[in-house]
């Protein structure tokens, strides 16, 4: 119910370097990071942590970027993103389960039961089988919703710090208005269509080879 941009803020508040989330951290003695400034990547501080450097290859360049930097995993910043995206987005998600859920007949469940079956089977084998359409819509608006995150990164800085946070939504906006580059900007929408398109296909077909049809 709360606008993006509003639980953005919010968002930054906590996760500021005197955040509420910091001075828990500091109340456990741990010290915690700039979580919204910080561009490391998780991959390479886990790898910092036992030890493990860049190795000799890593400066070779793929795309024009250094094959280190493709190996960095997600970076703190984005972490902060993804936590803020799963918080705005369940809500939403888990209604439309309740709403499944709700509408499931009773008399199946009532006929699991005087078979014997116990809770856990029925969830398994009679309650999730019949939620599977659910299942499908939600993991597909998910991944829809994945290429169009815009609101977050326009209001923590516009991809700051060092490009970590840049999203194809927001590319395409920055070249468009913030450049000037109209079609490079409908470009990279372009591109941004028929990537949604075709993992959308993806999972279409995924989701029919788990189910057993064709």
């Amino acid at each position: 119910m709360t606008s993006a941009v509003a639980v953005t803020a919010v968002f930054a508040l906590l996760f500021s370097s005197q955040g509420v989330v910091n001075a828990l951290l500091g109340a456990a003695g741990i010290e915690g990071p700039s979580w919204l400034l910080d561009p490391r990547g998780l991959l390479h501080l886990a790898l910092g942590a036992v030890g493990v450097g860049e190795p000799g290859w890593g400066g070779r360049e793929l795309l024009g970027r250094p094959l280190w930097d493709w190996l960095a995993g997600p970076s703190i910043a984005m972490c902060v993103l993804v936590l803020l995206a799963v918080w705005t987005t369940s809500g939403t998600f888990m209604l439309v389960f309740l709403a499944a859920l709700q509408d499931l007949p009773g008399e199946v469940l009532e006929a699991a039961a005087v078979d014997g079956a116990t809770g856990w089977r029925c969830l398994l084998w009679i309650t999730i089988p019949q939620l599977r359409g659910t299942i499908t819509l939600v993991t597909m608006l998910g991944l829809i919703g994945t290429w169009q995150v815009f609101d977050q990164v326009y209001a923590t800085g516009g991809g700051a710090p060092g490009k970590t946070l840049l999203t194809p939504a927001y590319l395409a906006y920055s070249l468009s208005f913030g450049q000037g580059e109209f079609g490079a900007g409908a470009a990279v929408a372009f591109l941004v269509c028929l990537l949604t398109l075709a993992f959308t296909a993806g999972h279409r077909a995924v989701v029919r080879l788990v189910a057993g049809r064709p």
